[in-house]
């Protein structure tokens, strides 16, 4: 885990006075894994009752 400065301040060009930058913003989660239906048809059963 990363430690941060308590204060940070930056000058920025045009400005006299420096200006207060908090925590930068923690890294984004990472996408949850979904699972997505098959590209593949369904295997054929065939009828379920065989007439004789």
């Amino acid at each position: 885990m990363p430690v941060y400065a308590k204060d940070v301040s930056v000058l920025m060009p045009g400005q006299d006075v420096p200006t207060f930058i908090a925590h930068p913003a923690p890294a984004p989660c990472p996408p949850e894994r979904i699972q997505w239906p098959s590209h593949q048809p369904p295997p054929f059963a065939g009828p379920s009752s065989n007439p004789s």
